[in-house]
Order: structure tokens, then C-alpha cells, then sequence
């Protein structure tokens, strides 16, 4: 590969960058997305000659094994009994009980909940004032930002939740796109 192929093959991968990657990362945060980028790709090349193999034994164990992976559910109670019973405590404070249409059964689904909600936004106040003039300017840039901060990284209503507790205590302010900070 000559000079002039080098550069503009790098010239090119830089544009992708830009048109990708600028203003959802912070730009300190790049290398968390183009280093595992290039671990898969060179994995994808190496692993090429199996790949017909591999995608054999992905359909047979989708197709032709029995699940045992299946997630538990909890069948509620007979509506009779649900009826004559007693009020219930109040669930823990960190579990969400969700019901189900009766497409599924009528089962009920205990989900995670938001935990940590206080700590968690003094922990982005704390980051968003370490980043001084740095603070992403846009909603989008500020979701992806919450999201690689934390390990493991938040859901979209967990990054919702941070950045409405963020507004309502007046830290925040978003009109339209753009994000307007009162840290103080």
C-alpha cells in the first residue's frame, strides 16, 4: 500500500468517525466504541472459513434442542381468590410487578426498577461539573454519555429518569435538542 492509499483510507475512516460517532460519544469516549469495532472485525476475518459451520449450529440449537433456557413466570391467583383476599404489603421498593395481556396467560412479570436513583444523579452532577466547558450541549450526546458512565450501562428509562430528576430539581435544562446546564 502506497503513501497516498494509506492516506486516504485513513482520510475515509475519519469521516465515518465524524459522521458517526461525533456528538453521540464523548470524544474521550471513542476509543470505547472503535476499539471493540476493531476486535470484531478482525475476529469476523478470522473466523470466516467457519462461519458456515457456526450458523449450522446456531440453527440446530434454535431449531432442534429444547429450550431450557425459558424464563420462570408466576401464574397470579384464581380471579375468586384475588377477590376475597386481604390487601397486600407494598412491593419493595426495587422490583416493578408488571401484568401481562391475557395473550400470554394472564402471567405476571417482576422487572428490575430504577435503583439508586439519588445517588445515581449526585454522581452526574459530580461528572458534569468534572467536565467544566466539556458537558455534551445536546440531548442525544448527554443520554449516550449517562449511559457509558455507569457499569453495568443504564437503560433508556433509567437515562430518563436521571435526566427528568435532573430537570425537576433545576440542574438541567433541555429546549428542544440542546441541553443548558445550572450546576452551580
Amino acid at each position: 500500500m502506497n503513501q497516498q492509499s494509506h492516506n486516504q483510507l485513513v482520510s475515509f475512516i475519519w469521516r465515518i468517525a465524524d459522521d458517526c460517532i461525533r456528538d453521540v460519544y464523548v470524544r474521550g469516549k471513542y476509543r470505547d466504541v472503535i476499539l471493540p469495532m476493531v476486535v470484531l472485525r478482525r475476529l469476523d476475518t478470522l473466523l470466516e472459513p467457519s462461519k458456515d459451520a457456526v450458523l449450522e449450529e446456531v440453527r440446530y440449537q434454535k431449531e432442534e434442542m429444547p429450550s431450557t433456557m425459558s424464563a420462570p413466570v408466576i401464574k397470579p391467583p384464581a380471579a375468586k381468590a384475588v377477590a376475597t383476599a386481604k390487601p397486600k404489603p407494598k412491593p419493595a421498593k426495587n422490583v416493578v410487578v408488571t401484568i401481562l395481556p391475557a395473550a400470554t396467560g394472564g402471567a405476571i412479570k417482576a422487572a428490575p426498577a430504577i435503583t439508586g436513583g439519588a445517588a445515581r444523579v449526585a454522581e452526574v452532577i459530580k461528572r458534569l461539573k468534572g467536565l467544566k466547558a466539556a458537558k455534551p450541549s445536546t440531548l442525544k450526546t448527554l443520554q449516550s454519555s449517562l449511559k457509558s458512565w455507569f457499569k453495568p450501562a443504564l437503560r433508556s428509562d433509567e437515562v430518563a429518569a436521571v435526566i427528568a430528576a435532573l430537570q425537576s430539581s433545576g440542574k438541567i435544562s433541555v429546549k428542544g435538542t440542546k441541553v443548558g446546564y445550572t450546576l452551580g
